[in-house]
């Protein structure tokens, strides 16, 4: 059955990545998209400040949304419901941003979840061989710059190092501000120059690994990458993306023995304790460090301000600010407004009516997903399960809506959707039983 499983997985393999693809010019754009949203923050460093930080970012988010507007003409090989769906939701927001402009439009907003979704359609055509060797290789890159953030602004182990740390954020930032720190350690921010933004991309990047199959990453590799990548998280202090990365490793892992593939993921995390615990004895520091977003997490001050439980709250004001959007112009909910829920945020700012069609747009994977067969879940997972990762983090900030994390999510998104379209078409023309 494993050899036939096998068989299957190679063809498969081969089938995907020679299939409706798009010529090398556009999936070489794709992919460079993606590397530069992930890397943008090389830029500005490298030129030692000759363009502001802040004018560079504002480019390249211009050119990102111009190669989402040009996706909108790409042939597609989603599905005809998401592909509505895209429009519809395209609709309901030119209607919220008409209304919106007559005080103060959140032109933001309508970008990230009305025209950037569209995204997907050119990562639905890119080969999943070419997209995963490109996550293989940034991840390395974007786990050693937190690392070496760290360093640089926790330990003396360079000559002014935090110096260099505050030069070199500044470059990235545009921004003198006090690096925020939580207790005595102070936060690794990485490329992104937020510890929040940063810590949602390794929670991405944490689901992707976990459920990428041996096949296409050995299991020595993957863990050595699952390491960097949850050591680099714990580095960034964010008790919340720390607490999503957790649940949903919990997760994959209660699927996965669902379908009865749990032994390489059980494999791969006890490594990663027994490598953790040694650290512990060699390195006690490195307990406190790995301690302290945990200790956030209990704090109930600062959850008490996550939750907003100090406001008295008018229910009929907070049921109508949901129902007619605009909370930042209207500003009817006090509780819209300072909220740390980014999910909630986009509730309050979009109202009820258009809050809907983004969440159509945003689950639409998963309802393919579970209702397909056994097979394309399969092929599907890794790419889902990244996705969704990046959506739980929603529950607090919207760092997955930001131009440093948008691009990542909305890859992963066109890829899970690749993936089912793939599946289905290799099904049909092999007649592989499905389960």
């Amino acid at each position: 059955m494993n050899k036939i499983t096998n068989i299957n997985q190679n063809s498969f393999s081969l089938f995907e990545n020679n299939n409706f693809t798009v010529i090398r010019l556009m999936t070489l754009i794709a992919v460079s998209v993606l590397i530069i949203s992930l890397l943008r923050g090389f830029i500005p460093i490298l030129l030692n400040g000759l363009i502001e930080a802040k004018y560079i970012y504002f480019t390249l988010s211009g050119l990102t949304l111009l190669f989402a507007l040009y996706s909108m003409k790409e042939r597609s090989i989603i599905p005809i419901n998401l592909h509505s769906i895209l429009w519809l939701n395209l609709f309901f927001g030119v209607i919220w941003l008409i209304v919106d402009s007559m005080v103060n439009g959140d032109v933001f907003l309508f970008f990230s979840v009305c025209i950037f979704p569209f995204l997907m359609i050119s990562y639905c055509r890119v080969p999943s061989g070419i997209f995963n060797k490109v996550i293989f290789i940034l991840i390395p890159i974007l786990t050693i710059v937190v690392f070496l953030d760290y360093l640089l602004i926790n330990t003396k182990l360079f000559n002014n190092g935090w110096e260099i740390n505050e030069r070199l954020r500044m470059l990235m930032t545009s921004s003198w501000a006090d690096q925020t720190h939580t207790y005595y350690i102070y936060r690794a921010v990485g490329l992104t120059g937020d510890e929040h933004d940063t810590s949602s991309i390794l929670v991405m990047l944490s689901a992707f690994l976990l459920c990428i199959k041996n096949n296409v990453l050995t299991i020595k590799y993957r863990l050595l990458l699952l390491i960097m990548v949850y050591v680099a998280l714990m580095l960034t202090a964010s008790a919340s993306n720390v607490f999503c990365g957790l649940v949903t490793a919990l997760i994959i892992g209660l699927y996965k023995f669902r379908v009865g593939s749990l032994f390489p993921l059980i494999k791969a995390l006890f490594i990663i304790v027994i490598i953790t615990f040694i650290l512990f004895i060699f390195f006690p520091s490195f307990m406190d460090l790995m301690l302290i977003p945990f200790e956030r997490m209990s704090n109930l001050d600062a959850l008490a301000t996550m939750f907003s439980t100090q406001l008295e709250l008018n229910l009929a004001n907070e049921l109508l600010s949901i129902f007619l959007g605009h909370t930042p112009n209207l500003q009817l909910s006090e509780f819209g407004l300072i909220t740390e829920f980014g999910i909630l945020r986009v509730l309050y700012a979009s109202g009820i009516f258009f809050f809907i069609t983004i969440m159509a747009v945003w689950l639409m994977p998963l309802l393919l997903f579970i209702y397909t067969d056994k097979y394309t879940k399969e092929q599907m997972l890794p790419y889902l399960a990244a996705t969704y990762a990046g959506l739980f983090t929603l529950i607090h900030y919207g760092s997955i809506l930001r131009s440093t994390n948008i691009v990542l999510f909305y890859s992963f998104f066109g890829m899970s959707i690749r993936m089912y379209v793939m599946s289905r078409i290799f099904i049909k023309s092999n007649e592989i039983p499905q389960a």
